[in-house]
């Protein structure tokens, strides 16, 4: 490539990729470099609203901390829940003295 790409020429390979002889003589021309770098620039308002944007909430720590304590009281109560059968089985065994079949 003998000239300089167009701004539209370099615009275009940054989206694409192509055409290669782009790639080739930005590789070797400082001044294209310089003129991609410009044309890839977020701008710091850009970035700090994409940080923003992409930041954890600030009280992540907290919500997950009350939905962990929310999870094992849901998982003692349903373990509590499921005790009340055996505990009614248990007795039914006891009333009328079943006794279990043990493999051995």
């Amino acid at each position: 490539m003998s000239r300089h790409p167009s701004q539209q020429q370099l615009q275009a390979w940054l989206e694409t990729g192509g055409p290669a002889r782009v790639g080739k003589h930005v590789d070797k021309c400082e001044r294209c470099m310089s003129l991609l770098e410009e044309l890839s620039d977020l701008g710091d308002s850009l970035v700090a609203e994409l940080t923003d944007a992409l930041a954890a909430p600030t009280d992540v720590e907290d919500r997950t901390a009350r939905e962990v304590e929310s999870r094992l009281r849901n998982e003692a109560a349903f373990t509590a829940f499921l005790d009340l059968f055996t505990v009614g089985w248990s007795a039914t065994k006891t009333i009328l003295d079943i006794e279990e079949d043990s493999d051995e």
